[in-house]
C-alpha cells in the first residue's frame, strides 16, 4: 500500500510539473488575441480616388482576406452601404501580414491609389489587381481604413464609339465640352445635373449635328448662380435614340468649395490634371508643371472669375511616368500656390 501511495505521488508531482511549465511557457509566450479588418467599397464618380460627399457605397462586392502566402483566410461580401468587415482575424502574439483582394464587379474598373494602403479615404485596391499591399495586424488591433474605390464604365447600347464629357468653372458659368463620335441611330443629347451623383435631372438638350464615324464637339454653358452652397455639382450627357435607349457618358463634376488656395485632382492622373481655385476678382492665373528637377514640363495661361473656378490641363497625357509640381500664380494678387502631383 505505502508503495502504491509513492507511486500515486510521484505521478501527480510530475503532472503539477509539466502543468506549471505549460502555464510558464504560454506566460512567456504573451495572450493570443484576435483583430479586425474592414471598411468599404465605394463608386467613385469623379475618378480621383478619394471618397468624396455623394459618392455611394457598391454592395454585394465580393472582398477576400489573404494571408502573407497569399492563401485566403476568409470572405465575405459588403452590406448595401458598401460596407465589409473581418472579425476574428488571427493576428498572432506578435502580429501578421495580410492583403484584401476585392473583385471587380461586371461594368467597373478600380480607380487610382492616391496614397498609402492605411490612409484613410482613398482607395487602396491595386487598378490592375484589386490586392491592397501587405500590411500588418497586430493583435487587438482593428484596421477599419482598407477601401476601394470602382468606376463605372458600362457602355450604353447605341452605336456611339466615344461619348465624352468635361466640365470647367468660371465663377458662376459650368462650361461643358463633350465629344461624340459614330452618332448612328442618335436622336438627340440630354444635359443632365446632379447635386449628389446619383439623382441627376435634364437640364437641356442638344441636336445632333456630327457626320457618321467623324468626332463631333459640342459645347453649352450652365449659369449656376444661386447654387453655390452645393459643395459639388454633377453632369451627365445622355444620348438618346428614336426607340427610346439611351447610352451615358462619364460624370463630369465641378468643386465649389470655397477653400483658398488650389486643389489639383486625380492624383496620380493619367490623361488630364483639373485645378480648383477660388479667385477674388477677375484675373490671369499662369499654371506652370515642372518635374522633379525643376524643369517645366508645361505652361499655360487661364482667365479665372472672382469666385470658384475649374481649369483642365488636357496635354497632360503626353507626359512620362514621375513626379511634378504644379505652381498657380495669380498676376492681380501675386500669390502662388503648388500641389504635388504623380503620373
Amino acid at each position: 500500500m505505502r508503495n502504491i501511495r509513492a507511486h500515486i505521488a510521484i505521478h501527480v508531482s510530475f503532472m503539477l510539473l509539466f502543468f506549471f511549465m505549460a502555464v510558464k511557457q504560454a506566460a512567456a509566450a504573451g495572450p493570443y488575441t484576435n483583430g479586425s479588418i474592414g471598411n468599404l467599397v465605394w463608386k467613385d464618380l469623379d475618378g480621383d480616388g478619394i471618397q468624396d460627399a455623394g459618392e455611394p457605397g457598391c454592395q454585394q462586392v465580393q472582398v477576400i482576406l489573404l494571408d502573407g502566402t497569399g492563401a485566403t483566410v476568409s470572405t465575405t461580401v459588403t452590406d448595401a452601404a458598401g460596407n465589409y468587415i473581418f472579425n476574428n482575424v488571427d493576428a498572432g502574439t506578435a502580429g501578421k501580414t495580410f492583403q484584401v483582394w476585392f473583385k471587380l464587379p461586371s461594368g467597373y474598373r478600380f480607380s487610382p491609389v492616391p496614397g498609402l494602403t492605411l490612409d484613410a479615404d482613398n482607395n487602396d485596391a491595386h487598378p490592375t489587381t484589386g490586392k491592397t499591399d501587405p500590411f500588418t495586424l497586430l493583435p487587438g488591433q482593428s484596421i477599419n481604413d482598407i477601401d476601394a474605390g470602382i468606376i463605372n464604365i458600362a457602355g450604353g447600347t447605341l452605336p456611339l464609339h466615344r461619348l465624352v464629357l468635361r466640365a470647367s468653372l468660371s465663377g458662376n458659368i459650368v462650361n461643358l465640352e463633350f465629344e461624340a463620335e459614330n452618332e448612328m441611330n442618335t436622336s438627340h443629347f440630354v444635359v443632365e445635373r446632379s447635386f449628389d451623383g446619383q439623382n441627376f435631372s435634364e437640364i437641356t438638350t442638344v441636336a445632333v449635328s456630327g457626320p457618321l464615324n467623324t468626332p463631333t464637339e459640342y459645347n453649352l454653358s450652365n449659369n449656376i448662380q444661386g447654387l453655390l452652397s452645393y459643395p459639388v455639382v454633377y453632369y451627365r450627357i445622355k444620348a438618346e435614340d428614336n426607340a427610346s435607349r439611351a447610352a451615358y457618358s462619364n460624370i463630369a463634376l465641378v468643386r465649389l468649395s470655397k477653400v483658398s488656395g488650389i486643389r489639383v485632382w486625380p492624383n496620380p492622373f493619367t490623361e488630364e490634371v483639373r485645378i480648383s481655385y477660388t479667385g477674388s476678382s477677375v484675373t490671369m492665373l499662369d499654371v506652370v508643371l515642372s518635374d522633379l528637377g525643376g524643369k517645366v514640363a508645361w505652361s499655360g495661361a487661364f482667365k479665372a472669375s472672382g469666385g470658384p473656378n475649374q481649369f483642365i490641363i488636357k496635354e497632360a497625357d503626353r507626359l512620362s511616368s514621375g513626379i511634378y509640381f504644379i505652381r498657380v500664380t495669380d498676376r492681380n494678387t501675386g500669390q502662388s500656390f503648388a500641389e504635388r502631383v504623380v503620373k
